[in-house]
């Protein structure tokens, strides 16, 4: 119980703004995102899971289901921005 306070203090600690903490999608998967082709976009469907949390967690989730689907050296290149892991 102590490390459960000790854990929701610290997150309680973290300052929210509007642009680290906000409405996300919470399931974004690979299975949820189609791409079309004629205009270059993607639609997301299924947002039953929607919550207001920190973006990461959008990010840190589409990171884990893209895992599953692509080869593990695309993987590791597509987490990578300007030389930098993300």
């Amino acid at each position: 119980m102590n490390e459960t306070k000790l854990l929701r203090d610290y997150f309680a600690s973290i300052p929210k703004s509007k642009s680290n903490y906000g409405l996300i999608h919470y399931d974004f998967e690979f299975d949820n995102v189609f791409y079309d082709d004629e205009s270059t976009t993607c639609n997301i469907i299924d947002f039953d899971d929607a919550m207001y949390h920190w973006y990461a967690m959008d990010i840190e989730l589409t990171l884990d289901s893209l895992q599953d689907c692509i080869p593990h050296e695309i993987y590791n290149t597509s987490k990578d921005f300007e030389g930098e892991r993300v």
